[in-house]
């Protein structure tokens, strides 16, 4: 390397990978929950039956870990809302 590209070469700490890493997790994490989020919302409203109704609540209950605390609150009521409808 020449005494220029050292000078322009930026030292990276595992301290800063790990700070970019994180961030690159949550993000991605977010944009799964609202991806699953807006297909359950979906699936709920087009439901039609107590049976899909319960077929979707076992499916949502074994993503619960793929949500933010928010859209899975929120599905969680919308699945209860709609449920209370079929009835």
């Amino acid at each position: 390397m020449s005494e220029a590209e050292t000078k322009t070469n930026k030292v990276v700490k595992s301290k800063d990978i790990s700070v970019f890493l994180n961030l690159e997790e949550k993000r991605d994490f977010n944009e799964h929950s609202k991806a699953l989020y807006n297909v359950f919302n979906t699936l709920i409203l087009k439901a039609n039956s107590i049976e899909e109704l319960k077929c979707l609540k076992d499916l949502f209950e074994q993503q619960k870990k793929n949500f933010k605390n928010n859209d899975y609150v929120n599905i969680k009521d919308s699945l209860r809302k709609k449920i209370y409808e079929c009835l």
